[in-house]
């Protein structure tokens, strides 16, 4: 994927994450526009960061020094497209939860923009080491490069799948109520 549909799908994804948060959760906030367009961003960054371990990524400009740093330690889809950024970013997002709703949804955001990335460049022939230090063997869903042709709609179709689940989360949630 390249870094237009990565940031692409993470804000979308973020969006999708808070407008489903706020709208099903009671302490919702009087400003859910702005909050909307946070998680948007939050969520555009979310899903450039992992590529943070690649010099040449829209990211890794942006911050060229934080990007050498971790291109020492690792390289590209490994250390940082793993599950473990993932679940610390699920931690702090649930320790906010408790201290602040509109921190808890910003950081639910970003964490669903990192989570996207790393479905999108499942979707690609160079796959992702999910299990990654335990398994270092990379999962791919796709045969094709990319910036493929393809990948605009792969990205579409993921954003569609993510509202689904939340549609139907939600029609569970009220139903179990």
């Amino acid at each position: 994927m390249t870094g237009k549909l990565h940031r692409f799908g993470g804000a979308c994804s973020g969006i999708i994450t808070t407008a489903a948060l706020c709208s099903q959760l009671p302490q919702t906030t009087n400003g859910n526009m702005l909050l909307a367009m946070s998680g948007a961003l939050l969520g555009g960054i979310g899903g450039l960061l992992p590529d943070i371990d690649t010099p040449h990524s829209i990211i890794s400009l942006k911050h060229p020094i934080v990007s050498w740093v971790v291109c020492k330690f690792t390289e590209h889809r490994m250390a940082i497209h793993t599950l473990i950024i993932p679940m610390f970013l699920a931690v702090l997002t649930s320790v906010l939860y408790s201290v602040q709703f509109d921190a808890f949804v910003l950081s639910a955001s970003l964490l669903s923009g990192f989570v996207f990335h790393l479905i999108q460049d499942t979707c690609t022939r160079g796959g992702i080491a999910w299990g990654y230090p335990f398994v270092k063997e990379k999962y791919s869903m796709r045969n094709t490069y990319s910036g493929a042709p393809g990948d605009i709609l792969v990205t579409i179709v993921l954003i569609m799948l993510q509202y689904a689940f939340f549609v139907q989360l939600f029609m569970l949630y009220d139903f179990l109520k």
